[in-house]
């Protein structure tokens, strides 16, 4: 109920302060969020959250840090059967690899 009230707003202030610029912001509004939406059992909210987490932290260019939040998102997606998002989700760990230079990992 109100728990996910919360969470839900905490990442829609995360995605506004990534729009403005905000990435510190962002990011702590967005751990909150993961917090929450892990603690009542919200997997889809909670692998979004972790995408969401993972594309700020790779325009911040924490590469390692923005990695791990996608490799969480995409086995939550995959135990979902979300097809879709799991894929996008790969495509973003693939698009990681490939700027930290690791070309092989990306094919």
């Amino acid at each position: 109920g109100n728990f996910k009230k919360l969470a839900a707003a905490e990442s829609t202030i995360g995605k506004v302060y990534q729009r403005l610029g905000d990435n510190d912001s962002a990011v702590y509004y967005l751990q909150n969020a993961i917090r929450i939406k892990g603690q009542v059992g919200d997997s889809l909210g909670l692998a979004l959250a972790l995408n969401s987490l993972g594309n700020i932290l790779s325009d911040m260019s924490k590469f390692d840090d923005a990695l791990k939040q996608y490799m969480r998102a995409e086995s939550i997606f995959q135990a979902l059967g979300d097809l879709n998002r799991q894929a996008y989700t790969l495509l973003n760990i693939g698009n990681i690899y490939f700027m930290i230079s690791e070309n092989i990992k990306a094919l």
